[in-house]
């Protein structure tokens, strides 16, 4: 599953600029802008919080057992 929510405020201050015939479409669109924008943040926080722990991945080989290849 893919975590890339690439919505954000900026999206949401240019829906207020377009006009829409029906309030109810742009109500429905900013409610699904806001939600995407909470679901990007829980995803956010979730990841700071893992980081942040002692158990936190870390790297499976010594730095010097990759092999370095010059091009």
């Amino acid at each position: 599953m893919s975590r890339s929510i690439h919505t954000n405020r900026k999206d949401i201050i240019e829906l207020a600029q377009w006009k829409y015939a029906d309030p109810e479409v742009r109500r429905a669109k900013a409610q699904e802008l806001w939600a995407d924008i909470r679901r990007k943040r829980r995803a956010k926080r979730q990841v700071k919080g893992e980081r942040a722990t002692e158990d936190a991945m870390v790297a499976s080989a010594e730095v010097e057992a990759v092999p370095y290849i010059s091009a």
